[in-house]
């Protein structure tokens, strides 16, 4: 049931970005998608075990957005 929803939000979400974005954006939402799960439904939800490398992995997937975002703003070099 849950996973049913879960798949069509992911297929809704990269429909929604392709016809508004383009292929570009599929890493954003990549990245944007598996923080979230980890965060909600990982460690909030499900209360899993965060170690170092858990933390030091989420910190790069946000660096990692924040310079896709200044990327897509600089435009093309």
């Amino acid at each position: 049931g849950m996973s049913g929803v879960g798949l069509f939000l992911t297929y809704l979400g990269f429909n929604l970005l392709y016809s508004r974005f383009g292929v570009s954006q599929y890493a954003l939402y990549a990245v944007l998608s598996i923080l979230s799960t980890t965060l909600i439904v990982g460690i909030w939800w499900l209360k899993e075990p965060v170690n170092l490398y858990h933390k030091l992995a989420i910190v790069l997937a946000v660096v990692a957005v924040v310079l896709f975002s200044i990327g897509q703003s600089q435009g093309p070099s």
